[in-house]
């Protein structure tokens, strides 16, 4: 995380992540920023998260050379882990929870 002052004397922080877009032949990796508030909303994430991203595209020219910067407007989940299916119930084999299919004869007082 980076942070320091503007000249306007205002506090700031930056954080900088990657998104790999899916479901392309070519996948692109970008690279972008969050910027104060929105550094606050990126801890509800961890990686290897769907997400959907607007951010926007700013152009800066500094002493004759021009720099790109992509800066996050929106993030938000669209996946969630879907819980790993339960097997299905052999037929013939409906053994009630309370059920003891073979009661035991032994002397336990319990």
């Amino acid at each position: 995380m980076q942070q320091g002052t503007s000249k306007a004397g205002n506090q700031w922080q930056k954080v900088e992540f990657i998104v790999e877009e899916t479901g392309t032949e070519h996948p692109d990796i970008i690279c972008i920023s969050a910027m104060n508030d929105h550094v606050q909303e990126l801890l509800g994430f961890s990686q290897g998260d769907e997400v959907e991203v607007d951010f926007s595209c700013r152009c800066n020219e500094y002493n004759g050379r021009v720099y790109n910067s992509l800066n996050l407007f929106k993030i938000e989940k669209i996946g969630t882990p879907q819980p790993a299916p339960q097997p299905a119930p052999v037929p013939g084999n409906e053994t009630e929870l309370w059920e003891d299919p073979a009661p035991k004869n032994d002397d336990a007082p319990f």
